[in-house]
């Protein structure tokens, strides 16, 4: 008995009290197909490639003044190309890789458009990790026969 009291009390309680709703700037705009809209991932992707820039740039003056040092100390030749030279080889081969998936991505998501597939369907994840995959076989194919 007190336990339906109770229910019935709670039940009561929650029909007065009412969520309001969120202010407009805090929530989420998400377009017919599920996805944030333009107005919301501005704001997002430049927030994450901010830090890539920093990296870079970052990465870029520790460069330059390892060189500056080297060239000071007056390094060999060969210990130069050894640690700057090499680099920029396995750079190619990575920037290769990536540039297959990637690829194979878009082909993923222009498939996915065409099809007009959500983004609540397990077919869609799995197309871009399907493609991932190919993309990943692809470089491994080139590097193993090249």
């Amino acid at each position: 008995m007190v336990l339906l009291l109770s229910l019935i009390g709670l039940n009561f309680f929650l029909e007065k009290v009412q969520p309001k709703p969120l202010p407009a700037h805090l929530t989420l705009h998400i377009n017919q197909f599920g996805i944030l809209t333009m107005e919301e991932l501005i704001p997002i992707v430049l927030f994450i490639s901010m830090f890539g820039v920093i990296g870079y740039v970052t990465r870029v003056i520790s460069d330059n003044r390892v060189r500056r040092e080297m060239i000071v100390n007056k390094v060999s030749e060969d210990i130069i190309q050894k640690l700057f030279l090499e680099n920029r080889a396995e750079d190619f081969n990575s920037n290769l890789k990536w540039g297959i998936v990637s690829v194979a991505l878009g082909t993923a998501l222009a498939i996915i458009q065409m099809t007009e597939l959500t983004s609540e369907e397990p077919l869609t994840f799995g197309l871009g990790f399907l493609a991932a995959g190919f993309g990943l076989l692809a470089y491994y194919g080139l590097k193993r026969n090249g």
